[in-house]
């Protein structure tokens, strides 16, 4: 999928502000334009560009540190949406916008929406602009649509983050399904799970049309499951990410806490970029309880075969939080 390179609002930006050296950030579509990226940047403002090689997972990753580490006066972070309400003087983040016609897509995602009437739409950062169109589309087809408006984190209406569903919540009650238009399952499941409605994933990236009602389904027994293995587990280990607004130690340590007031051994590990891996040695940890990005506990249990909790599912297995609780508002990591 075909980006534009280099976002003229990001010149100017960087112009305005003058820095002399960048600390360049790009998720990991971005990155096979990584140097032509780094070099119109250099080109523009002058400036000297270092990329860096990290993971890069959203506004919540800024990662101010390692840009101190290296010497650079400003982080620039192009293919995410700034966090609403949070505005920051060390850092640019500057939305990219795919550019493909969803249209085949949508017609595709049409037939498979035969009995639905009313739909609703939500998408990532990348394709908020594309969501007039596809309304369009849907409407030309007899149906009626509906896009929310967030009340977390996330920037635009329609928009869902990993950890904030609100604009799909927003018109839940209204739709017969959702239309998820984007790239990965992993958001169209969050869908799934917080709306418990039926949700078909409209990938641009792979080019097909993909039916997740029983697959987030699946996902929330596991879930579920978890829950249920974590409430025999005695030593916990409590995950605290060092990045940006990933970073909940306070959290952390009411948690912990709260683990030991019921009974259980808890140990915090703190964390810049975990891999599933570094849980594997370990082995004296019987579970995991996970205060970072709630990405976590749903992509790399698989791979460590023990449970591993996000905030309110831990609330859930020790008997603070009802299932019902949880299911409102499951990728929250407030422990209320």
């Amino acid at each position: 999928m075909s980006h534009d390179p280099l976002p003229p609002k990001l010149i100017e930006e960087l112009r305005r502000r003058s820095p002399k050296l960048i600390l360049l950030r790009l998720p990991e579509g971005l990155r096979p334009k990584c140097a032509a990226i780094a070099e119109s940047i250099a080109e523009a403002t002058g400036a000297e560009v270092i990329a860096s090689a990290d993971p890069c997972y959203g506004a919540c990753d800024i990662s101010p540190e390692d840009a101190e580490a290296v010497g650079a006066d400003l982080v620039v972070q192009i293919g995410h949406s700034p966090m609403r309400g949070r505005a920051r003087d060390d850092a640019v983040i500057i939305e990219t916008m795919a550019e493909e016609d969803p249209g085949p897509l949508i017609e595709e995602a049409l037939k498979l929406l035969k009995s639905e009437r009313i739909i609703g739409l939500a998408t990532t950062a990348q394709h908020i602009h594309q969501l007039d169109r596809i309304r369009g589309i849907l409407e030309a087809s007899s149906k009626e649509v509906r896009i929310g408006r967030p009340t977390g984190w996330a920037a635009h209406e329609g928009q869902v983050l990993g950890c904030d569903y609100s604009a799909a919540k927003a018109v839940a009650e209204e739709v017969d399904a959702f239309l998820f238009f984007g790239g990965g399952r992993f958001h169209a499941l969050g869908l799934g799970i917080s709306t418990d409605k039926r949700v078909l994933a409209a990938d641009p990236y792979e080019g097909k049309v993909v039916d997740l009602m029983d697959d987030s389904k699946r996902l929330l027994r596991a879930r579920f499951a978890a829950m249920e293995a974590f409430k025999g587990a005695k030593r916990i280990g409590v995950l605290v990410g060092l990045k940006g607004s990933q970073k909940r130690l306070r959290g952390a340590w009411d948690l912990r806490a709260l683990l030991k007031r019921k009974g259980k051994k808890a140990i915090i590990l703190s964390f810049r970029d975990l891999r599933a891996e570094a849980l594997l040695s370990f082995s004296e940890l019987e579970a995991f309880a996970n205060t970072a990005c709630p990405r976590i506990a749903i992509e790399d249990q698989p791979a460590i075969g023990r449970p591993i909790l996000n905030v309110r599912e831990v609330m859930v297995a020790l008997g603070e939080l009802s299932w019902e609780e949880y299911r409102r508002d499951p990728f929250s990591q407030a422990m209320g």
